[in-house]
């Protein structure tokens, strides 16, 4: 395991108090999709966070209370303020405050899970980002740009939406025999320069991980099953470690960006238990013995 992530997880003393070990919230959600920010924020916890809030569309909220009561939960828009364009241009700036307001108590927040592509969950978005970016609150969202706080994890597909939005021709990416995009590591490297520094975690096979100055690739082995909600868990364990890499810079400005190498790990685990039947709650428990091995708990 990369020992700079060993060495942002935070200690287990009697003397902790909660809260200590990260609190990570997660703005998404919406009436369609509710398992979303649920697997993004209950990976948080799993993986080691001690508190994990949602804010959703009040539509969701309550499904999303049932999956898990260790979630805080609260709803801060109405779904029918999409159905009407000055409800939507109001919504969006109300709900940006409320999230905003969530601001102090976080470490990271997780921005996008099941979130929709509606105007106004777009534009409550970039309100959002733009008082992280103020607040230098780690952020890991959908959209961003020329914030460095930034993470984003697109797949292949997502990423080149995003090359092509920074101004890149689509024919400068290079190709499976197949005819698929297969963005190398220095593209992404490209990417989150030409998007200010943000740092990119293009998803695959292996992960190239950049922040425009440095790149990497994860090549640990995952699991062959391409379930729903894998995404989502990542956003929730890598949100984590990014939290805990903000509370580390702190005390001695050390950096781990890879974090979301344990999801890689704990997928790996759950396909070679459930093969073709594994979901991701079956990823998501074996996120405690993925955590385990990387920074074992002290005994009693």
């Amino acid at each position: 395991m990369h020992p700079a992530l060993q060495r942002i997880v935070p200690p287990m003393t009697s003397t902790s108090h909660k809260g200590q070990s990260g609190r990570i919230g997660v703005f998404g959600g919406s009436s369609d999709y509710t398992g979303a920010p649920y697997f993004s924020a209950i990976s948080a916890l799993r993986v080691g966070a001690d508190l994990s809030y949602v804010l959703t569309a009040d539509s969701a909220a309550q499904v999303i209370k049932g999956y898990d009561p260790e979630l805080m939960v609260t709803p801060v828009y109405q779904t029918e303020w999409q159905d009407d364009e000055e409800a939507a241009r109001k919504g969006a700036d109300s709900m940006s405050r409320q999230v905003v307001s969530y601001f102090s108590r976080l470490h990271c927040l997780v921005v996008g899970p099941g979130i929709g592509r509606h105007t106004m969950m777009l534009e409550a978005m970039k309100l959002v980002l733009t008082c992280a970016k103020d607040d230098q609150l780690p952020v890991h969202p959908e959209l961003a740009k020329g914030n460095p706080h930034v993470t984003l994890t697109p797949n292949v597909v997502e990423f080149v939406r995003l090359w092509t939005a920074a101004g890149f021709d689509e024919s400068d990416l290079p190709k499976t025999d197949s005819g698929s995009f297969a963005p190398s590591l220095d593209n992404v490297k490209q990417l989150a320069s030409a998007f200010g520094g943000v740092t990119v975690v293009m998803k695959g096979a292996s992960d190239h991980i950049s922040d425009g100055k440095e790149a990497v690739t994860c090549d640990l082995k995952g699991g062959l099953k391409r379930c729903g909600g894998l995404g989502d868990i990542l956003s929730g364990t890598l949100g984590t470690f990014l939290a805990w890499n903000s509370l580390e810079e702190k005390r001695s400005g050390e950096q781990a960006k890879d974090g979301g190498s344990q999801e890689q790990t704990a997928s790996y685990q759950a396909y070679a238990k459930h093969g073709r039947s594994m979901g991701a709650q079956d990823v998501i428990a074996q996120l405690a013995s993925v955590i385990e091995e990387l920074a074992p708990a002290p005994r009693l």
